[in-house]
């Protein structure tokens, strides 16, 4: 029979490092959708001074999209003219992978020129 303080040490460390396996999945996925987010805000201002058309700049997000290695499809890519510029969303889903238990994180990065 384990003593109250072996079992109470034993949880804590079970609980410790079940806290350190899913920081080491979600915090990556935040910073990701966080980097994002200011890319397009950054592809919102651009579009908005080039003048370009909603189907040229869900393009060029799209590449954007590939080269940060973001799971999203082009019908996930929302691109709404707004008065003088753009907003841009992209929704895409991570899943995490605990023990016995997968969640599936959904994040929605936008990006417009309602700042500006």
């Amino acid at each position: 029979m384990l003593r109250p303080a072996t079992l109470r040490a034993l949880l804590w460390t079970g609980a410790l490092l079940l806290f350190l396996q899913l920081a080491a999945q979600l915090i990556p996925a935040w910073f990701q959708a966080l980097e994002l987010g200011e890319r397009l805000r950054e592809e919102a201002r651009l579009a908005a001074v080039e003048h370009q058309d909603p189907e040229q700049v869900r393009a060029d997000v799209l590449k954007l999209l590939r080269e940060l290695h973001v799971p999203v499809s082009a019908k996930d890519v929302d691109v709404e003219p707004i008065f003088g510029g753009y907003r841009i969303r992209a929704h895409y889903e991570v899943e995490i992978h605990l023990l016995w238990y997968r969640w599936r994180l959904v994040l929605t990065p936008t990006g417009s020129t309602d700042s500006v």
